[in-house]
């Protein structure tokens, strides 16, 4: 069941925000179906990016140019970008349209996730526009200490939105790129984790 605090915090933004699109009846090409993955299965070289997105937020929805952004300035340095569909209530057929509409299809892996069990759980998201970031397991041999592999960032893109319906002109911290930056130099990520300010995702059955 939905969370009535966070629909009417959703649907306040919105009006802020004037209005919401998700995309969906706008006509154009059909795209390819969601894949679902799983954060063991061929992981990047680098390091896996899971960005959570809604069809209906306009926070989430405004993050879209960054998300492209960012997938296409680190993709050439080992870096994938997933983008999850986690709410139940959206179909595998509207995550589709909106990923086109807003040019994420493009920019990475689609994943439709509705019961929770392909990323969701595993990273603990619960909101969007939330961002996990997830480093590959070391070689076999390699010496490596638990905390340089595996969950090593969770929560915003950055600190562009300082409260529902007030954001700045510019962000003062790019959080997700100063994770990856730190993951490709070699470093510890400096906040690994940092609130969101978003949509509840909707909670399912375990």
């Amino acid at each position: 069941m939905r969370d009535l605090g966070a629909i009417f915090i959703c649907c306040l933004t919105a009006i802020l925000a004037g209005g919401c699109s998700n995309g969906i009846g706008r006509g154009g090409k059909t795209p390819a179906p969601a894949q679902n993955a799983t954060l063991s299965t061929a992981p990047a070289a680098a390091a896996d990016v899971y960005f959570f997105v809604a069809t209906e937020s306009p926070i989430s929805n405004s993050y879209a140019p960054e998300m492209i952004r960012i997938a296409q300035a680190y993709a050439p340095k080992g870096v994938r970008c997933h983008f999850v569909y986690a709410d139940p209530d959206v179909t595998r057929d509207q995550a589709n349209r909106h990923a086109a509409e807003f040019g994420l299809k493009s920019a990475g892996e689609v994943v439709y996730d509705p019961d929770h069990n392909v990323i969701t759980r595993k990273v603990g998201a619960t909101a969007t526009p939330e961002v996990a970031v997830v480093t590959p397991p070391p070689a076999p041999d390699a010496q490596t200490r638990p905390s340089e592999y595996g969950l090593v960032y969770l929560g915003r893109i950055d600190d562009a939105y300082v409260g529902f319906g007030k954001r700045r002109t510019e962000p003062t911290v790019r959080d997700l790129r100063l994770a990856l930056d730190a993951v490709l130099a070699g470093r510890d990520v400096p906040t690994a984790r940092t609130n969101v300010i978003g949509c509840s995702i909707p909670t399912v059955g375990k």
